[in-house]
């Protein structure tokens, strides 16, 4: 029998998770509050990682000189220069000494002339020499879902990037408060495309300007060519991948939002454990990482969306494990559901019966009851799983699904810091009339912990009996409780 799942609901089962999402001590009682690593069952999936000790690798030679020492890099691009061909080096570069260089890194001075540099980023305010711009939002839509294949390639081709390229990208989420995720995103799309030949900038534009190397105020422009894409779909993991069990599971958010909302199975390596000092850590450096992993199964990384969860496949991936990107957003838009149920005893209209006035309606929500069946995982697994104790304080939800003590209703979907689609728990009242027809709609408010009301303004009701539907939305799924309760307006004095 697979384990038990608790699924996502705005019950007092889930308060402790606010003090996890903030960062609270609280009881050692609560395992999820002050976890007791060593005992608790979930041991696998709550245990954050320490911090590792920095490691470095020692530079043979200054940047300047190994770039003097190498033809290859003995170049001067202009802003204009057109140089969209698929000429591979006929020589082995010189060594630099740096040892990080490898199939899926390259450090600046190692950059070839022949290579089409690709900046990511957001609002950039200087660029590489001979750089063209795409930011890496672009390779996603409005809903922050990646783009189709055919609009990719056609992204890719008006930059003058053609699959047959030498590509190295780099860039910074600034959104993400800095970081290579933008660079390891593009990284992995261009690689979802097909692109043979690919590499990022290992420590990106701030290492290529240490180094003294050239820098303009504006992108380079291209002659736009035709991509032409060769898939490689066992990049992307699908929501039946991740529910076979044939991988293992990683959730690259902070230990807050996974003790919060987790793919069930799911362990927490958050993506800033991949990263010492803004770079991503290589196979040495994550030994403490690797160690949680099995070499030998595949790995699935997911985030809200792939941005930073771009990160820990970039660094799996380059320690040799076939890793997969994977988002939260996915497992939310397939077919998910609130597994919540109306408090009956605290739901309600106050006052009822009532002469034309203002009424305040009220609904009170707990996890749906043990009357439904446990299903197994792989047979529930479109349920927002959940674990924790009710030893903690009042929750609300937040963030990426994720639920904290702020009483504020209107927090937007967590995110690469892209503009996201607003996911918050929304309830809603629907008013109809004695006769069926719709009467009002009042916007419900949280109140305390799990109640929420609102306000209706029933002055112009006519007299008889009005069936009140409580209607509650998070992230695309919808639940309606339908004739939650009934209203009686009496005729005016």
């Amino acid at each position: 029998m697979a384990r038990k799942t608790y699924s996502l609901a705005i019950v007092g089962v889930l308060a402790l998770l606010a003090l996890v999402a903030l960062g609270i001590t609280a009881s050692a009682d609560c395992p999820m509050c002050a976890p007791d690593y060593e005992t608790y069952p979930h041991e696998g999936f709550l245990k954050s990682l320490g911090p590792e000790e920095e490691q470095t690798d020692p530079i043979l030679y200054t940047a300047k000189k190994a770039r003097m020492e190498n033809p290859l890099f003995n170049k001067n691009l202009t802003t204009g220069e057109d140089n969209n061909t698929d000429s591979t080096p006929s020589a082995t570069p010189v060594a630099t000494g740096n040892a990080r260089d490898n199939n899926m890194l390259v450090s600046p001075t190692n950059v070839a002339r022949s290579d089409v540099v690709l900046d990511v980023s957001e609002g950039a305010e200087a660029y590489i020499d001979g750089a063209v711009h795409i930011t890496y939002s672009e390779f996603m839509d409005q809903d922050n879902h990646l783009k189709p294949v055919s609009e990719l390639a056609a992204l890719l081709g008006s930059a003058g990037i053609a699959q047959t390229d030498s590509v190295v990208v780099y860039g910074e989420c600034a959104p993400c408060g800095g970081g290579p995720a933008a660079a390891t995103y593009a990284y992995w799309v261009l690689s979802y495309m097909g692109q043979d030949r690919v590499k990022m900038l290992d420590g990106g534009l701030a290492e290529w300007q240490a180094a003294g190397l050239k820098v303009q105020s504006a992108p380079s422009a291209r002659s736009p060519v035709q991509y032409v894409p060769l898939l490689r779909p066992d990049l992307l993991a699908t929501k039946e991948y991740v529910t076979s069990n044939a991988a293992q599971v990683v959730d690259a958010r902070s230990f807050q939002e996974f003790g919060v909302n987790a793919i069930p199975g799911a362990m927490n390596l958050p993506y800033d454990q991949f990263l010492d000092n803004g770079k991503v850590k290589d196979q040495a450096a994550l030994q403490q990482v690797l160690e949680k992993l099995d070499p030998n199964k595949p790995v699935v990384v997911y985030a809200v969306t792939g941005t930073k969860a771009s990160v820990g496949w970039f660094a799996l991936t380059m320690a040799g494990l076939d890793a997969r990107l994977y988002t939260l957003e996915d497992w939310f838009r397939t077919d998910s559901t609130l597994n919540i149920q109306l408090n009956q005893s605290l739901t309600g209209a106050q006052p009822n019966p009532s002469a034309p006035g203002l009424i305040n309606i009220t609904a009170a929500f707990e996890e749906a009851g043990e009357e439904t069946p446990a299903q197994p995982v792989e047979e529930n697994d479109t349920q927002l799983s959940v674990m924790g104790c009710a030893t903690c304080e009042p929750i609300t939800l937040l963030a990426g699904g994720s639920l904290g003590k702020d009483k504020n209703t209107g927090v937007q979907l967590g995110s690469s810091g892209m503009a996201a689609t607003a996911a918050t728990f929304q309830c809603q009242a629907r008013i109809r009339g004695p006769d069926g027809a719709e009467a009002a709609t009042v916007a419900l408010s949280q109140a305390q912990e799990d109640v929420y009301t609102g306000t209706w303004d029933a002055s112009a009701a006519a007299p008889g009996i009005y069936s009140v539907d409580i209607l509650t939305s998070f992230a695309g799924v919808s639940k309606d409780f339908e004739n939650a309760l009934t209203i009686e307006i009496l005729p005016a004095a």
